[in-house]
């Protein structure tokens, strides 16, 4: 039974929250607009916080956050989501609302369900290609992607590219295509430890520049289904084998920044990605930037000394901080030395490794006064390029120096 004046803070879920903020990204300003003081006609918030809030990662999650300290309810909510007319935001704060009360399930409790237990699976019977929720039977994969056909998906296959755990296949469920990564043993602890680990990060993340996880099965080889990436990578782009279009410089820094919000994300969540790479940012149709690969990702536990250690390097070696690789500690801040090699290759236009170059790691080239990307040259001017250069240097720095991914969106805005 639907309940508008119940607290909506108090009754609002953490997952629920973020895919409300997600549908108001845009129209955030809008909405602040129309909040007032209780009982009041003067704003609920002034200019000056709204600078601030503008330059959050996120601006509308830090509206909410600000207005529910006046313990607000839905009732109150959705008065101002009627002023600005949003209709998608009213009907699902409504049906979040009229849900209250009743049990709340997940598709992958963290601590109770082990996604790897056949048990779990939907029975294929006479389901149709896009009945299914969470579990999808291995049989349907097998339909979806023509038995993992091996050709390539230029060739008239399914197959996109191989991993040292995995396989990716494109599949076609009902109209529209989606990408299937098959794990290629059934009985290493490992890949079974990553697959749990990436349905377990996954499906308590949700941002527009992380990689959405549809599906999952475990009745077979292990397998996880996304959303299909159509521009591939950013890493075909660099190395650019296939002869694609180079990317212009506003498309370069809108990548950069887009996995920087993403990573910001990730790290207010307590959540290290450990092998952020060119390989791992994936680019839709839009070419729209989405972080992928979360099988090594790491949970920490939020105190004043935020790292952990491990035994173990897992990653790709050219994009490991220091500090990783002497000593297996791992923090935020080792993600954001990731992307500063990966900022290089968006300036320079070269992949960290190729065996091909004269030069043929990225480390030199940064050590050698790195120059910028001649197709780049026409779009960018020297200052920017300066600036970006040095943001890069900032970011490959020793920890204590690296700037956190929230200070890196705040640089970013005074570079144009």
């Amino acid at each position: 039974m639907m309940n508008l004046s119940t607290n909506f803070k108090k009754n609002f879920s953490y997952c629920k929250a973020q895919k409300f903020y997600n549908i108001i990204h845009n129209e955030w300003k809008d909405i602040a607009g129309e909040i007032f003081k209780k009982n009041s006609s003067e704003p609920r918030f002034s200019w000056d916080e709204m600078q601030v809030f503008e330059r959050s990662e996120n601006p509308a999650k830090k509206i909410f956050e600000a207005w529910m300290l006046d313990n607000i309810t839905f009732q109150d909510v959705i008065g101002v989501l009627e002023k600005v007319k949003h209709e998608r935001a009213i009907t699902f704060l409504k049906e979040s609302a009229s849900g209250m009360g009743q049990p709340q399930t997940t598709h992958v409790p963290p601590q109770t369900a082990d996604p790897t237990n056949h048990s779990t699976s939907d029975s294929a019977g006479d389901k149709k290609d896009d009945d299914f929720s969470m579990v999808v039977p291995y049989e349907i994969l097998c339909k979806w992607t023509d038995n993992f056909n091996n050709n390539s998906v230029s060739k008239g296959g399914a197959f996109i590219s191989s991993g040292g755990f995995a396989n990716v296949y494109r599949g076609l469920r009902g109209k529209s295509y989606v990408a299937v990564k098959r794990f290629k043993s059934l009985n290493d602890e490992e890949l079974r430890t990553q697959f749990k680990n990436e349905i377990n990060i996954l499906s308590r993340c949700n941002h527009p520049h992380l990689l959405t996880l549809l599906h999952y099965s475990n009745d077979g080889p292990l397998c996880l289904v996304y959303d299909y990436m159509q521009n591939g990578s950013l890493y075909d782009y660099m190395l650019n084998e296939a002869k694609l279009p180079s990317l212009k410089y506003e498309l370069r820094m809108k990548i950069f920044k887009q996995c920087t919000e993403a990573l910001n994300y990730l790290h207010d969540n307590n959540i290290i990605h450990r092998d952020i790479k060119s390989a791992n940012i994936l680019l839709d149709s839009d070419m729209d930037a989405k972080l992928g690969d979360f099988g090594i990702t790491r949970i920490f536990a939020p105190t004043n000394d935020t790292h952990v250690h491990t035994n173990r390097l897992i990653g790709t070696a050219l994009y490991m901080a220091p500090e990783y690789l002497k000593y297996g500690e791992v923090s935020p801040r080792t993600d954001m030395y990731s992307m500063g090699i990966v900022l290089v290759e968006l300036l320079t236009g070269l992949v960290a490794l190729d065996l091909n170059r004269k030069i043929k790691s990225i480390l030199e080239i940064i050590e050698d006064e790195y120059k910028m990307d001649d197709l780049m040259e026409n779009d960018c001017n020297n200052e920017t390029f300066k600036k970006l250069k040095d943001l890069s240097l900032k970011l490959l720095s020793s920890k204590k120096n690296r700037p956190c991914s929230s200070e890196v969106l705040y640089i970013l805005q005074s570079i144009r």
